[in-house]
């Protein structure tokens, strides 16, 4: 025999239990959302990326032996990332800084390669946990306009 209290009862519980759910997952919703374009651009260039090609205006494309690892960043608290370039032609490692744009589509990388400080804007093409494409619209003699790197670790 069931009485009316119990029942009532048993739909309370299951009512707290879903609303409590339901609130779980909104505020999941809103953290996931909160992230910024900029910082999820961030968050999935750090680690290590193996250069697999690169085309450099003059020369034609390239496959040189290079490593770019870009360093976690808090886009929030530093206007630049730090990330460094291993040239294992000549076993060099050459640091710079990085930013992303607000959309999260474009860096700027700045590198202490050869004389003085550089600074190039590239557009992301491609950008996921396997591939990277860069592309330097306004690149010159000498300078990279296409980047491809595969993600190592």
């Amino acid at each position: 025999m069931c009485y009316s209290s119990d029942l009532f009862g048993i739909i309370f519980a299951i009512d707290a239990t879903m609303k409590n759910n339901c609130l779980i997952i909104t505020l999941l919703a809103v953290i996931l959302m909160s992230c910024s374009k900029e910082q999820r651009t961030a968050n999935k260039m750090e680690g290590k990326w193996n250069v697999v090609s690169a085309d450099l205006i003059g020369f034609g494309e390239l496959d040189p032996d290079l490593i770019f690892e870009f360093d976690y960043c808090r886009t929030r608290k530093n206007d630049f990332c730090e990330f460094t370039i291993h040239d294992f032609n000549t076993d060099e490692v050459y640091g710079g800084s990085y930013s992303v744009n607000d959309q999260g589509d474009a860096i700027v990388l700045s590198s202490g390669i050869g004389f003085g400080m550089n600074f190039e804007i590239y557009t992301i093409e491609k950008l996921n946990n396997r591939r990277l494409i860069l592309r330097h619209q306004n690149a010159k003699i000498g300078e990279y306009s296409k980047i491809v790197l595969k993600f190592v670790k």
